[in-house]
């Protein structure tokens, strides 16, 4: 019966066959594409998510792979974020695609915007039912260039950096750095190499899907926050290997420390 749920109905909310199907198209990767990136350093493929090539069928079942995670993973990240920022109203979710993140959070008592890219949002705002959720307010941007003039109590940037190299990486917490309130913390959803025992093989698939992506250590993540002007860094594993890196905006009358 459990595996009816994951792998055949749809409706229930345990249903894990698209993300599956995303995993065993990467392990196929692996075996046939990685002799090849390792050799000329070249992703086996142009459509890297970095630079928002997926359209059509392939955005689609990218989007339905990003949705099915697991609830016990939703559960995990929602009650992480919200344990780290227990009395934050207002939160940005930077590469939101499904709202899966969103949704939770929104339950959880914050005033939740999703950013992502126009095509995302245009699609995941009819197929996943965004538009009508009222607590989420959708936003169309390309957080590489620029992020909205409002600020944030809490800025999540879940399953995102992985997709990006470190000078990416910096820009895009530095301009989160600056909408933050001060008091407000960013909170990194990823595998952090060195903490996460599945980070290595992971940086693979970044390696065959994008031009530049990895899997980054803590030293990076620190480096990077400090940059922005963040402090109290602080590194967390939330459910099975994954992690969760925080920092903060100074308060009022606290330097950076």
């Amino acid at each position: 019966r459990q595996g009816r749920a994951r792998l055949l109905d749809r409706e229930s909310p345990e249903y894990e066959a698209d993300s599956l199907i995303h995993w065993m198209r990467t392990i196929r990767g692996w075996s046939v594409d990685l002799p090849g990136a390792v050799r000329t350093g070249e992703p086996a493929t142009k459509d890297s998510p970095a630079h928002g090539a997926r359209k059509g069928k392939e955005l689609e079942a990218f989007m339905a792979a990003m949705a099915n995670r697991s609830p016990e993973n939703i559960t995990a990240v929602a009650d992480a974020v919200r344990g780290a920022a227990p009395g934050a109203r207002t939160l940005l979710d930077i590469g939101g695609g499904p709202g899966v993140y969103s949704r939770a959070l929104a339950d959880r008592g914050f005033e939740v915007s999703l950013l992502d890219r126009p095509e995302v949002i245009d699609f995941v705002g009819e197929a996943y039912g965004l538009e009508s959720d009222q607590r989420i307010q959708l936003v169309r941007a390309d957080f590489l260039e620029a992020l909205p003039r409002q600020s944030f109590d809490v800025v999540l940037l879940a399953n995102v950096s992985h997709i990006y190299g470190p000078e990416s990486n910096r820009e895009v917490l530095r301009r989160t750095g600056e909408i933050l309130n001060p008091g407000g913390c960013v909170a990194i959803i990823d595998f952090v190499r060195g903490v996460s025992e599945f980070a290595p093989l992971f940086a693979l698939t970044m390696l065959l899907r994008t031009e530049g992506g990895g899997t980054w250590s803590l030293p990076e993540y620190t480096g990077w926050l400090h940059d922005a002007g963040l402090d109290r860094v602080r590194c967390a594993t939330i459910g099975p290997d994954l992690q969760m890196v925080t920092a903060e905006r100074p308060s009022e009358g606290r330097g950076a420390g």
